[in-house]
């Protein structure tokens, strides 16, 4: 459908007041700037991306500086083989120093760092999908709320001009009545429904206010800051099924965190068994010892020099726990495949419901349209035979609720016509376009 539909929520009075005109993309941009629960994402997406480093899966050497002193004050007893005088000293003091530099690095842990590694990758890249999935209900929580303000504003002008044609027939019912030509029974109905339509009018401004409130809470801006929505124009977008579903497949955040979950599932699977191969570790260092002891034949000792080694480690039975993990492993890996499985049944699902939705809304806004007109320029004769009193004060109100609900119909038409289509922009995966 290529008819652009119009839907004006806002007042010129309230224009003329100066208030700040709030568009949809500044009320995002300000939600995105200071929505504290975007920044709470934000900052977990980082710390995720900041672990994804080689040193931290263990794909880089450790080196360390090592030093120490120790003194100690003893009274010693020596006795020596080979006929050599024993040594009795009273106060005995002995000195031991070092200090050296150290390395260590796995050479081969079955590839056990290398999917480590990946895990982190893949986990930063999870971050940041979910990440953008929460940032996404943000903006449709604002885009959403931004709209339910744009109607309650219309409804609260619907429900003014109501009271004012309620107004304007009380004053003539009053003036029909001091004039002798009207019931007091007549002034009395119009007293009714004009108090009934004041009650209208100040809810309806409440609920326009508490909405005000709301979206200055999703933005993360100050309460009571007031502004004007502003909506204008719509125009329909062209959808269709297979572009939707296809759309979703390569940017739905759901989709693409389950695939990622479902590669992780499988590097677990793979580290698992890297547990069954052997691991050899080389260290190497440099360093310089020394060693001054009061009692002994060796008084004075000095090192320096080079060291290295390689440790070969092979568990060959630790109680089937390496088994056990790498079963769990692959349980996880069937699971998380039934959770794609499920989460793209679920999408497809939610597609098809929000599209037959977004067509049903645009025929249904035709019929409403429809129906002001026809419902308007019904009061519009009513108001004429009422004036030359042909009518009852029951049909005249009866033709003005027709109206005010016909007004109020579209509204809420229009209203459930941009829920979907955002809906169908999130699943899409297009929503942050």
């Amino acid at each position: 459908m290529k008819t652009v539909l119009t839907f004006v929520f806002i007042f010129a009075q309230v224009i003329a007041f100066g208030q700040e005109l709030l568009t949809l993309e500044r009320a995002l941009e300000m939600a995105l700037a200071n929505n504290p629960d975007i920044g709470i994402f934000r900052n977990q997406k980082q710390v995720a991306a900041n672990m994804a480093h080689p040193g931290n899966a263990g794909l880089l050497p450790s080196v360390q500086i090592n030093s120490s002193y120790n003194y100690n004050i003893n009274d010693t007893e020596l006795e020596f083989a080979n006929n050599i005088p024993p040594n009795d000293i009273e106060g005995a003091e002995s000195r031991a120093f070092n200090a050296a530099i150290q390395a260590n690095y796995t050479l081969f842990d079955g590839l056990g760092t290398i999917y480590t590694y990946q895990q982190l990758k893949n986990s930063a890249v999870i971050a940041d999908v979910e990440a953008r999935m929460n940032t996404e209900n943000i903006l449709l929580q604002v885009i959403s709320t931004y709209y339910e303000v744009a109607r309650l504003k219309d409804q609260y002008t619907i429900a003014t001009e109501n009271l004012a044609i309620s107004g304007d027939r009380l004053a003539r019912a009053q003036h029909g009545y001091e004039m002798g030509n009207t019931t007091k029974l007549d002034l009395l109905n119009a007293e009714v429904d004009f108090n009934r339509d004041s009650i209208s009018a100040i809810q309806a401004q409440q609920l326009y206010e508490n909405g005000v409130r709301s979206l200055n809470f999703v933005m993360g801006v100050d309460i009571d800051t007031e502004y004007t929505v502003v909506v204008g124009t719509i125009e329909p977008r062209v959808f269709s099924i297979e572009e939707l579903w296809s759309g979703a497949l390569e940017n739905n955040a759901m989709l693409l965190s389950a695939a990622y979950n479902q590669q992780q599932a499988e590097l677990e699977v793979q580290q698992a068994k890297s547990d069954r191969m052997p691991v050899l570790n080389l260290s190497a260092g440099y360093g310089y010892t020394q060693n001054q002891n009061d009692a002994g034949i060796l008084l004075q000792q000095q090192n320096l020099g080079f060291n290295a080694g390689l440790t070969l480690q092979w568990t060959i039975f630790n109680g089937s726990r390496t088994h056990i993990q790498i079963r769990n492993a692959q349980i996880a890996m069937e699971t998380n495949d039934l959770v794609r499985k499920k989460a793209e049944l679920q999408i497809e699902r939610d597609i098809k419901n929000v599209f037959a939705n977004y067509e049903n809304a645009l025929r249904i806004i035709e019929l409403e349209k429809l129906n002001v007109e026809t419902s308007n320029l019904n009061f519009e004769r009513t108001d004429e035979q009422y004036r030359l009193g042909r009518i009852t004060n029951t049909q005249y109100r009866e033709a003005q609720r027709n109206l005010i609900q016909s007004r109020l119909n579209l509204s809420n038409a229009y209203y459930q016509y941009k829920l979907a289509e955002i809906e169908l922009l999130r699943l899409s995966g297009q929503l942050l376009n």
